[in-house]
């Protein structure tokens, strides 16, 4: 009875792997763990970069003539590349000034543009808002894509004849609003459950006056 008891404790010893073993183990697990590649958005803009926001009569019509483009071109290059798509959202808001009531809102209007990257040509594509034509511009070089684009905007906002109707000596002002967002749940969130927001940068606003001559 005795040696078959200590021929079991043997065999039961024998079985279980040692404390050594386990840590080489999970040291190991770690190891190939922080090895593998991790998917992660590239450095996105902080900002946009507003060159010139201004006020223009064109053919009888106000007109916005803006040109924008964001801080960082090498940031918004790798987020595109990433796969992300992306749009701009100009939402341009005039309201009559007054003094004793609220400002009176005169006219409202929202241009988009979006901006992706195709894998497969290489090309950056970006639509142009403000313009009848919906066919996408595309080019290899980013920068010469936002400055055939972004940076020439001319974006109609009201007939001049409308407001002389209104009130011919009245003050107005005109808000833009500037979004860049996520058009669709980047690749490398497809999956997780992190909390993210749709914005690529921080909503900014830009106000000009305007008195009709």
């Amino acid at each position: 009875m005795r040696n078959s008891t200590l021929h079991t404790s043997s065999r039961l010893r024998t079985g279980a792997p040692s404390l050594t073993s386990c840590g080489f183990i999970c040291l190991l697990a770690l190891c190939v763990c922080f090895s593998l590649p991790r998917i992660a958005p590239a450095t996105a803009p902080q900002g946009f970069a507003v060159e010139k926001a201004a006020l223009e009569t064109v053919d009888g019509s106000l007109v916005v003539d803006l040109s924008l483009s964001v801080d960082d071109e090498d940031g918004l290059r790798d987020l595109l590349k990433d796969g992300a798509v992306l749009e701009l959202s100009i939402t341009l808001d005039m309201e009559q000034r007054r003094i004793l009531w609220a400002n009176k809102h005169v006219v409202g209007t929202v241009y988009v543009s979006a901006l992706r990257h195709d894998p497969l040509t290489r090309d950056f594509l970006v639509t142009i808002p403000g313009i009848a034509k919906k066919d996408s511009l595309r080019d290899r070089n980013l920068t010469r894509l936002l400055h055939a684009s972004w940076r020439k905007l001319v974006l109609p906002l009201i007939p001049l004849e409308q407001l002389k109707e209104a009130d011919k000596d009245a003050d107005y002002r005109v808000i833009i609003t500037l979004r860049l967002q996520h058009a669709e749940v980047p690749p490398w969130l497809e999956k997780s459950l992190v909390f993210w927001s749709a914005d690529v940068v921080p909503k900014e606003e830009r106000i000009l006056e305007y008195r009709l001559q």
